[in-house]
């Protein structure tokens, strides 16, 4: 099963960092629920056999959102990430980016991106990952 992981970042004028990390304890059986805004952190807490850590954060500096996830698991295992980045128009949310990344038989896998936004607008990314069978 394929575990999805969003971060929601507003963007507005100043300059924000957020960040979720989730542990090898987050039970992903129990929904989770928050709203990630500037300057925020939430760490839910996920039972996991194969992934032992998940970090990911976004940092805006001026029309620049850097995005960083980091995927460490506890074995070599076959990762895929995807990550999409979303913007807020109209009243829904669309995706301007995406990016897809695969490892076999690795402990780790890593997205660093940064991507030029348009001011006024909110984004968020929404990351999916599976490591193994999980």
């Amino acid at each position: 099963m394929k575990k999805k992981l969003s971060t929601i970042v507003l963007l507005s004028t100043a300059l924000g960092v957020s960040t979720i990390t989730v542990s090898a304890k987050t039970n992903f059986l129990t929904p989770v629920t928050s709203s990630i805004t500037e300057n925020t952190f939430a760490t839910p807490s996920p039972y996991y056999q194969n992934i032992s850590d998940v970090i990911a954060h976004n940092t805006r500096n001026g029309n620049s959102l850097h995005m960083y996830t980091n995927i460490i698991t506890t074995r070599p295992v076959n990762i895929s990430l995807t990550t999409n980045l979303e913007k807020y128009k109209n009243g829904k949310w669309t995706t301007v980016k995406t990016w897809s990344f695969q490892k076999s038989s690795s402990i780790d896998l890593t997205l660093s991106k940064t991507y030029t936004i348009t001011k006024g607008y909110k984004y968020r990314t929404c990351s999916t990952f599976k490591c193994g069978n999980e």
